[in-house]
């Protein structure tokens, strides 16, 4: 079963990952693909990625023991 706050969330954790994707296209035309600052805008955007693959991994879960 999906929940309200769920579904919500996950629209959360899309909108910032669209915001941290455009942030880092700016930021690696500007300075560059390997500088610093695109590699550490490039982690934080893997994390977002990893945490909503994790949340649609548990509601696959879930709705595979109902």
């Amino acid at each position: 079963m999906i929940f309200p706050h769920e579904k919500a969330c996950e629209k959360v954790i899309l909108y910032k990952i669209a915001k941290k994707q455009k942030t880092m296209l700016k930021i690696g035309a500007r300075y560059g693909l390997n500088d610093y600052r695109t590699v550490r805008i490039s982690q934080e955007l893997d994390k977002l990625i990893t945490k909503y693959q994790e949340l649609n991994f548990s509601k696959s879960v879930q709705q595979h023991q109902v």
